[in-house]
């Protein structure tokens, strides 16, 4: 019935608007090319901190078999920083981090305070900007199911959400641990209403991001991580191949890279008066936020002058080159001053001091990195390939990740007329789709 309304909807359409060529940029509509006119699935797959070598690994070698089945680029290039939520965001929105609002793990709004996940940021909608994916799928009637993936959860809690879980996330080294999500997408897609069947699925998978933190992106504990990557996303191709659907399709991507990270070096938490400025951390990036604008120019100058300038830079938000739109700062989250270590190392924080003998105890230093600027360092190049009945075998260049949200919505038939930053043209062209005219 789905799929008579469907036609019948599209045929209306051009009845009264005519058939026009899509010239989609930025800011106009898609046209629904002739496969999205079908019941069609389209799962999109994020493995954390997966670089594309990884692909040649014989613990990868299923998943290599599925990236030769269609499309597949030399690399993905993230957006900076090279974090997760940062890119996992971009990836669902098709804007860059400034313009989605969530700039790194941790940052500053003055209207909001501070953003910290653990503090429950990620289920709060205040944070997210932009439309996601799955925000889109629901204006266009399309049914939607989101599995782990960062941002899918701020709006509060739905039957088409798995949200977010940290004990479960710890535990995803254990093959098991992925049986759950995995059975409760083959249950939705085994749906026998149409109507309400998901058309729309995103799962994210971070074991093998955790495992090179904790060990290196070569350790043996990252290739078993890979190798159960690789056995998950086998298990879910072959359940979903035996529901026997029409024209399914996926879009595998990663978010960064990952650098074996400098731990004999690490760069010292530099003298700053807290008292003047709020401070954020992460290992690759320290945001300072000024609480009066007349202490940012003296305490940037002091900075300079102390900085080590082979390990990290100090710059001025105004002077800004290293976000997509430079200096732009349209949600006012990006510090008025940014320490950015440059690869492999890392900056190190104070953990506790103890109070009778001054002894001073560091937190723990990450044996694999990120977050570094992409477009100058290929370890942090993120992953790319998609197959199905939409999709051509070829091998793309590289492209930016912003350039996967028209993509999918196009991929999908949905339609938007916001403003991203995507280019829609980048992907959807004959090359890449099937159909494409």
């Amino acid at each position: 019935m789905k799929l008579y309304l469907l036609i019948a909807s599209y045929c209306l359409i051009s009845i009264l608007f005519g058939c026009k060529k899509s010239t989609l940029d930025n800011k106009t509509t898609t046209i629904i090319p002739e496969y999205a006119k079908k019941q069609l699935t389209v799962i999109m797959i994020s493995v954390d901190g997966f670089r594309p070598d990884y692909l040649e690994l014989p613990q990868a070698s299923d998943l290599k078999k599925l990236s030769e089945k269609g499309v597949k680029a030399d690399y993905m290039l993230p957006s900076f920083p090279s974090s997760t939520f940062a890119n996992h965001y971009t990836l669902a929105t098709g804007l860059y981090p400034e313009n989605h609002g969530i700039i790194d793990q941790r940052f500053y709004d003055r209207t909001y305070g501070e953003f910290n996940v653990k503090k429950g940021a990620s289920k709060q909608s205040k944070w997210f900007l932009g439309k996601p994916l799955w925000t889109l799928a629901a204006e266009n009637k399309t049914p939607f199911l989101s599995s782990w993936w960062f941002g899918s959860e701020a709006n509060g809690p739905s039957s088409e959400v798995i949200p977010y879980d940290n004990d479960k996330d710890k535990k995803e080294g254990d093959p098991g641990a992925f049986k759950e999500r995995i059975d409760k997408i083959i249950t939705d897609l085994n749906n026998p209403i149409v109507e309400t069947r998901p058309n729309f699925i995103a799962f994210y998978i971070s074991n093998v991001d955790v495992a090179a933190h904790q060990n290196g992106p070569n350790a043996s504990q990252t290739i078993a991580a890979i190798q159960k990557t690789n056995d998950a996303v086998k298990k879910l191709v072959d359940e979903v191949s035996k529901l026997n659907l029409p024209n399914v399709n996926y879009v595998f991507v990663s978010d960064h890279g990952m650098v074996e990270a400098n731990t004999s070096n690490p760069i010292q938490y530099p003298a700053i008066d807290e008292k003047k400025f709020i401070v954020t951390t992460d290992e690759t990036m320290i945001q300072l936020y000024a609480k009066d604008v007349k202490d940012i120019q003296t305490t940037y100058e002091a900075l300079v002058k102390t900085k080590d300038a082979s390990r990290y830079d100090v710059v001025l938000k105004k002077d800004n080159t290293l976000f997509a739109t430079g200096s732009k700062d349209p949600h006012n989250r990006i510090g008025d001053i940014l320490l950015i270590a440059k690869s492999p190392y890392q900056f190190q924080f104070q953990d506790d001091k103890n109070s009778t003998t001054g002894t001073i105890k560091y937190k723990a230093l990450k044996k694999g990195c990120h977050g570094y600027d992409p477009k100058n360092n290929p370890a942090m190049n993120a992953t790319f390939f998609a197959w199905g009945s939409a999709f051509n075998k070829t091998t793309i260049p590289s492209f930016k990740n912003v350039d996967v949200y028209p993509l999918v919505a196009h991929t999908l038939g949905l339609k938007y007329t916001h403003p991203i930053d995507g280019n829609k043209n980048t992907l959807v062209n004959a090359k890449v789709l099937k159909n494409i005219k």
